[in-house]
């Protein structure tokens, strides 16, 4: 038994961990800036646990990152995700079991865990850990007679890290053990804009860098950025925000699930609609929301009401080539399978204005274009005769001025958006048909008796 301790250890370290982590380290007399620290200055230590601008709070956010870094890198990313992301509260217990992992290994006891972990206790991150309780420290008698609390530089330092293994960082390195910790400081506005340049940085690197994002849970963390609504972030250098956006949703198309849920798709139709953007910068907007509305009704639905259509039809005549593909591949997502969007968009005269892009001298705009008027031919809707003269005006279009189109791309998707054509007027092609047999036979036959 030791006095110092709490009599269940276990239990301390599972619920008041950055108390019982302060304790232990006062307890352990090497490496310490500041000797004369007693355990009853300990139970003063200012601050909320969840007020990030307070000492207590900023040591429990350091502990939260360190904790979930060290999970990140010793664990399989499948158990990572069970144990550190599906559940707020599980998460929590086992960020503060890797704690008493490392507390009573010193006491020769051994915490155990169902399922069970490896060993995490000799993690290099720990060595941090006691970094950051070290400085804290060596404050709090200032803190507590009144002085302002210095913020850690723990953070601003892991930035630093990231940053230099992105100067040489590759797939064929090991991955960058301090990811979680910058997703952590989307957290808080003191180092936001840099962590998200960083981030955008790293998810350039191609793929694999934007499936070790998401296996960090890297969704979460821009979905709360996006809801503190910090304006800076669509009128800086770039719209880091949207760059981020786009490469996860090319990864990874299911996170228009979260976005829709979260209302996060405001954001990109506000930078969609703002004329004072770069082109390059709308065309990420409305690739991620062509991503967003993709074989998924809410996000139809939710463009739909947040003035899509009329988005992208104003801005069909842009100068920037990509801005005016990726604006008609919007809008025939958005109609695809949805008879109020396609309605709204035949109201706003949307396929007529498609219609100018059919002779654009980019050829991946003319088969956006395409695909798009296909796309309204293949949108269940009940038959009636105004419907079946948009059809059939779009079909003729189609058939007549882009047959012969010179792109390979372009007759590839003619063919696909006549093939809808032909299912809508299915009968009327059958009849014609049989009539043209009917005629062919006619004149062979009279062919045969001149002979």
């Amino acid at each position: 038994m030791i006095p110092d301790l709490p009599a269940d250890l276990f239990t301390a370290c599972l619920t008041t961990p950055v108390q019982m982590a302060l304790r232990w380290f006062v307890l352990q007399n090497s490496s310490r800036l500041v000797q004369e620290i007693t355990l009853e200055q300990l139970d003063r230590v200012p601050g909320q646990l969840h007020d990030r601008r307070t000492m207590l709070g900023e040591l429990n956010w350091i502990f939260t990152a360190i904790t979930d870094t060290i999970a990140w890198n010793v664990l399989p990313r499948a158990l990572f995700q069970k144990l550190f992301r599906q559940d707020l509260l599980v998460a929590s217990l086992f960020r503060n079991f890797l704690l008493a992992e490392r507390i009573m290994r010193v006491y020769n006891c051994q915490p155990v865990s169902q399922p069970a972990l490896p060993p995490t206790f000799r993690h290099p991150m720990w060595a941090a850990w006691d970094l950051a309780l070290d400085q804290c420290l060596a404050q709090l008698a200032q803190v507590q007679a009144g002085h302002p609390f210095r913020h850690s530089p723990f953070f601003a330092e892991q930035l630093t890290a990231f940053q230099v293994w992105l100067s040489v960082g590759s797939e064929r390195l090991s991955p960058p053990e301090q990811l979680p910790i910058v997703l952590q400081v989307l957290l808080s506005q003191i180092h936001r804009l840099r962590a998200l340049d960083l981030l955008g940085r790293f998810l350039d690197l191609g793929p694999w860098a934007v499936n070790l994002a998401l296996s960090v849970g890297i969704s979460c963390f821009t979905s709360y950025v996006q809801a503190s609504h910090v304006g800076c972030l669509g009128f800086g250098p770039r719209p880091l925000l949207v760059f981020i956006w786009a490469k996860i949703l090319a990864v990874d198309m299911s996170c228009q699930v979260d976005l829709v849920r979260d209302n996060g798709h405001r954001y990109f139709l506000s930078v969609l609609s703002d004329p004072y953007m770069p082109a390059e910068h709308r065309t990420m907007a409305a690739f991620v929301m062509s991503c967003i509305v993709c074989g998924h009704p809410s996000g139809q639905e939710a463009a739909l009401k947040g003035n899509v259509i009329a988005l992208c039809t104003e801005q069909l005549q842009d100068g920037h080539a990509r801005l005016r593909q990726w604006l008609a591949l919007c809008l025939g997502r958005t109609w695809h399978g949805y008879s109020a969007a396609r309605w709204c968009g035949i109201r706003d005269s949307a396929h007529e204005k498609l219609y100018s892009l059919l002779t654009d001298p980019v050829p991946e705009v003319r088969a956006a274009a395409v695909f798009a008027l296909g796309t309204i031919l293949n949108c269940p809707a009940k038959r009636t005769d105004h419907a079946d003269t948009i059809d059939h005006g779009i079909g003729m279009n189609l058939a007549c001025n882009m047959a012969n189109d010179g792109s390979p791309l372009v007759r590839k998707e003619l063919v696909v958006s006549l093939q809808w054509l032909l299912f809508v007027f299915e009968n009327q092609f059958v009849a014609v048909a049989y009539q043209y047999l009917c005629h062919s036979s006619g004149c062979c036959l009279s062919l045969r008796t001149n002979l």
